[in-house]
């Protein structure tokens, strides 16, 4: 402003020196040439300040409006000249004031929906800084808000990978679909509690800078009905396998009860015939139990079970054998591919187990200690057999054998060779086996 005033002070000096000087010179034409150029001059300058001056109102005005005032508008009414553009210009921070109120109210909305989150919202940069965070996200961490801005995301990730900040955000996102499935991953509160979340990844560019926007959601309760889950899920299969085991067990003795016994014979005799191997089948009475039971009690029976049962489960023990209580004091023992010498060996190795035991049994007609007899059977198929014998048929043979080694004078094994086809037994044949079976 000071070199304006200048001006205007050395223009009218510049007019008068002019005068003077034309005076003295009588040139009029030349005089009257250069006044009238010199006062187009000065006519010029005098509108050019003039409009640097109402420039510089329109500008002083717009400064306002860039410094906050929204209210600032180009009203000086000495801008007459200006009016087009002076109104363009209100119109243009009208619009701007606007937009500007227009946006202001989406990023209120924007971030009240962020706060609103139940999830953790945070925005990360390519390099691993974190740039903002919701309520939500600092809450579930134990970080104040605002707290972790600036903070490596590394610091919260127990994933060694999460220091390579840009392929581990990525490694999120599917390169095909550009879907952000959720994944899990742990991340450790200001605590030190490791937190299980399911972690799920976009990306975006705002002004030029690539952001990484995030999305935690705290599975920890999930987990932990998980593992409770597992855990009865575990205990229901105990308990289903005990229940599987009671229903097959024989409750006094912890053999395998008649039921399985059958079930498993069947089974047994249709794997021996499919593939051409052996079974035998070996059944053990006890002898003169009733008089044992009478002379010493039924607690002192039991308890002669259970240790015949302990010597049966110690020397049938391999993988395939299946030894069971039958009924009463008779046990009955499944052997697939054991046969001939070997099967006599074993059915000797348990009557002697059973006479070393030195149970007393004073009312024996055999010995004076508890003993038993045991009959045994093989059955091997032949190349042209289709079906097997029938389950009852080979236990029937098997029984007989029982009854012979009782009929030669007990506490002793009888083997009955190979299972052969016989006719049903008579009535005579049954007696019989009654008979010695007392």
């Amino acid at each position: 402003m000071k070199t304006v005033h200048k001006t205007w002070i050395l223009i009218p000096i510049g007019i008068l020196c002019w005068a003077l000087l034309g005076f003295y010179l009588s040139i009029s034409v030349v005089f009257i040439g250069t006044t009238s150029l010199l006062a187009s001059i000065c006519a010029l300058i005098f509108v050019k300040l003039s409009l640097i001056k109402n420039f510089n109102t329109i500008i002083s005005a717009i400064e306002v409006f860039k410094q906050g005032n929204r209210s600032a508008r180009i009203s000086d009414q000495r801008l007459a000249e200006l009016t087009p553009i002076s109104s363009a210009i209100n119109d243009l921070l009208d619009k701007t004031e606007n937009e500007e109120s227009r946006l202001n109210e989406s990023r209120l909305r924007y971030k009240s929906l962020v706060e609103m989150m139940a999830d953790g919202l945070v925005t990360v940069n390519k390099e691993g800084s974190i740039q903002s965070m919701n309520s939500a996200a600092g809450k579930l961490l134990g970080f104040a808000d605002g707290e972790l801005v600036g903070v490596n995301i590394s610091a919260i990730i127990t994933d060694p990978k999460s220091v390579y900040a840009e392929d581990y955000l990525n490694g999120f996102i599917d390169d095909t679909t550009g879907a952000a499935p959720n994944q899990e991953i742990e991340v450790i509160s200001t605590s030190g509690e490791v937190i299980p979340i399911l972690f799920a990844v976009s990306k975006m560019e705002i002004q030029k800078q690539l952001l990484y926007i995030g999305v935690l959601s705290d599975i920890s309760k999930i987990k932990s009905m998980e593992m409770e889950l597992r855990s009865l899920n575990d205990e229901l299969s105990r308990t289903n396998e005990r229940l599987e085991k009671t229903v097959i067990t024989d409750s006094l003795t912890l053999l395998f009860n008649r039921r399985h016994f059958d079930s498993v014979l069947i089974k047994e005799l249709q794997r021996a015939t499919r593939q051409r191997t052996s079974i035998s089948l070996l059944i053990v009475d006890i002898d003169f139990f009733k008089q044992f039971n009478d002379v010493y009690g039924h607690t002192a029976g039991d308890d002669c079970l259970k240790k015949v049962s302990r010597c049966i489960k110690q020397v049938f023990k391999r993988s395939g054998d299946l030894p069971a209580r039958y009924g009463g004091e008779e046990f009955a023992i499944i052997l697939p591919g054991c046969d001939g010498l070997e099967l006599q060996e074993r059915a000797e190795t348990l009557r002697q187990e059973i006479v070393e035991l030195g149970v007393p049994h004073s009312e024996s007609n055999t010995e004076k200690i508890l003993t038993v007899s045991i009959g045994a059977i093989t059955y091997k198929p032949n190349t042209n057999d289709v079906a097997g014998p029938k389950p009852k048929d080979l236990f029937s043979e098997a029984d007989k054998a029982l009854y012979r080694a009782k009929a030669k004078g007990r506490n002793q094994v009888v083997f009955a060779g190979q299972y052969q086809p016989l006719a049903i037994p008579t009535m005579t044949t049954q007696m019989y086996g009654q008979f010695i079976s007392r």
